[in-house]
């Protein structure tokens, strides 16, 4: 995964990153508040070589002797002896172990100073075992020295430096626990959403959809978020929705060597992917461009076209087809006639064998007479046959896929269909995809490779 996808996948799963870091502040604000405090006390003793020497090198030989000599009493803070004087001077309710767990020795390098730390839950209590244990240390230093008859000590220890009480605890540090759940969540976050993402079958770009169809898709349309209240482009002079449908218009021209599909069906894999909304502004825009269009509502059983251009769909298509109004009584002209619209008029029995009908073949042949370009809003390919069924009758279909929605293996098994149907896919539409996703050359481009399918014959069912 390259830096530029990996930084699009975490802008797209902003929510996941969002809550995980959320979640590592909350725990790590717990974790603090939930940890013992603890306090931290310091304080350095000072070994120097006692000689009554008159040589010129006795400074120097004293002071050697020190320095190979100091760095191993910082060991004899842990011996269980000195320990127990310490909890008797310091007044201490701890044991032994206790007590070897709370205190440091250490010696500075090239220095005859060992610094011994403690630790305690309080502070007094920290500065009181730090006092102590360099008090016991130095005198039990001094009493390992011990040399002659008179038992007089070599070294002499002193404390240059006593404990102080700390200001505050040294743990928990809530600054260092937030920032490293801050951390910690953003790092599982961006772990989940890359883990997503790689699980993800959806139909992202157009590469996906070219991988699966062989063919560049005729174009893409971006994310609006306006689609809702406003799904039509008409009355839009620019914008990107308006300028993506133009382009879909534009591709749609070289998509067959002899001239543009005149009747084309518009459907999808499965409910959700703006078909109905796509057939709608793509008729609009053929309009524009100077194109008498004729919209049919070929959604018998869920229609929702009609409504984006306030049209009734109580009377239409299936009473033509059943013989009860003539054509011309049921077309609807839109905005001036500048868009005819067909609507589909009441739910059949069986929508699949009314579509399928010699009759509704005979009305697609008028409108193509009628018209330069007929469009068909039909039902998602997979739960149903009736865009098949009635790409039989047309150039071809065009396949509208939501960015993120669809799956591949949906799709994939889709174009097979068709392939077995011998219904030929004209294009395909990617829709609502956001800005942050590449649109490069293979976004916008066209297919011009014809794939030459015969349409299949479909059972004459007359109604």
């Amino acid at each position: 995964m390259t830096v530029g996808r990996y930084l699009r996948v975490l802008r797209k799963r902003w929510k996941v990153l969002t809550v995980m870091v959320l979640i590592g502040l909350v725990a790590a604000g717990v974790i603090t508040y939930l940890m013992p405090k603890t306090y931290a006390s310091s304080a350095t003793i000072f070994v120097s070589i006692s000689s009554t020497q008159d040589q010129p090198d006795a400074l120097y030989q004293n002071s050697q002797f020190a320095l190979n000599r100091v760095g191993s009493y910082t060991e004899m803070v842990h011996n269980p002896a000195l320990l127990s004087r310490v909890i008797e001077e310091a007044d201490l309710d701890i044991s032994v172990n206790k007590l070897d767990d709370m205190i440091t020795a250490v010696n500075p390098a090239d220095t005859v100073l060992i610094t011994v730390r403690s630790t305690s839950d309080s502070a007094a209590g920290a500065r009181r075992v730090a006092d102590a244990v360099a008090s016991e240390l130095g005198r039990a230093i001094e009493t390992l020295e011990q040399t002659g008859e008179k038992k007089e000590s070599l070294v002499q220890v002193s404390t240059v430096v006593p404990a102080r009480q700390p200001a505050g605890p040294v743990s928990p540090r809530p600054a260092l626990n937030l920032a490293l759940g801050l951390l910690v969540g953003l790092a599982i976050g961006a772990a989940i959403a890359v883990i997503r993402e790689q699980l993800d079958t959806t139909v992202k770009t157009g590469r996906d959809l070219q991988r699966i169809t062989g063919q560049t898709p005729l174009g893409v349309i971006g994310y609006d978020r306006g689609i809702k209240k406003h799904p039509l482009v008409v009355g839009r002079t620019t914008g990107t929705a308006l300028e993506d449908f133009r382009s879909v218009r534009t591709n749609l021209q070289f998509v067959k060597a002899n001239g543009p599909p005149r009747v084309v069906v518009i459907s999808s894999a499965v409910a959700g992917e703006g078909k109905s909304v796509t057939a709608a502004n793509l008729a609009i825009t053929l309009a524009q461009g100077g194109k008498s269009v004729c919209l049919i509502e070929g959604d018998l059983r869920h229609p929702k076209a009609m409504s984006y251009f306030g049209v009734d769909d109580s009377v239409g298509l299936t009473n033509v087809v059943y013989g009860q109004h003539h054509l011309d009584e049921v077309l609807v002209p839109w905005n001036h006639g500048q868009v005819t619209l067909l609507p589909a008029g009441p739910t059949p029995p069986d929508p699949g064998q009314l579509l399928g009908s010699t009759a509704t073949t005979s009305l697609l042949a008028q409108l193509r007479d009628r018209f330069d370009v007929v469009l068909i809003d039909a039902p998602p390919l997979l739960p149903v046959s009736d865009a098949a069924v009635l790409g039989g009758s047309a150039d071809g279909i065009i396949l509208v896929v939501r960015h993120g929605h669809a799956r591949r293996e949906q799709v994939s098994m889709l174009f097979e269909r068709l392939v077995a149907a011998n219904v030929r896919l004209i294009g395909t539409i990617l829709t609502q995809v956001p800005a942050g996703v590449r649109r490069d050359g293979h976004e916008y481009g066209y297919q011009t490779t014809e794939h030459s399918w015969p349409i299949s014959d479909v059972s004459d069912n007359a109604v």
